[in-house]
């Protein structure tokens, strides 16, 4: 398991994806991401490796227009090394933010119309 240092809650991972919280916990119900428990409220924390798969698996499912199932069994065979897909999201193949060195690109949605910050 990662150092405390290393794992984040789902609201942090919410930001940096772009995701909807409740979409998180919907992936995690559908076994597409698994977050470990921390603590006696059983917190979902998520590492940088779950970061990296749910950015996979929102491309696969937005970009190439796979099913859930079909995302997590092309993950499961590989497809990420096909795809070039870690250049794309963390700027160089085999680096993470985890990793030192690494740049971090993450795109990060803006707020919808009607949510905090928006005027």
């Amino acid at each position: 398991m990662p150092s405390p240092s290393e794992l984040f809650p789902i609201g942090v991972v919410s930001v940096l994806t772009g995701l909807r919280p409740h979409v998180l916990r919907r992936w995690e119900e559908q076994g597409l991401v698994a977050p470990v428990r921390v603590g006696r409220k059983r917190r979902r924390m998520y590492s940088w490796r779950d970061i990296e798969q749910i950015q996979l698996l929102r491309h696969l499912m937005e970009h190439e227009k796979l099913s859930p199932l079909q995302a997590r069994a092309a993950i499961q065979e590989g497809w990420p090394r096909f795809l070039g897909w870690e250049r794309r999201l963390w700027g160089r193949p085999g680096r993470s933010p985890g990793r030192s060195g690494a740049r971090f690109v993450i795109p990060v949605a803006r707020p919808r119309a009607g949510e905090e910050g928006e005027e």
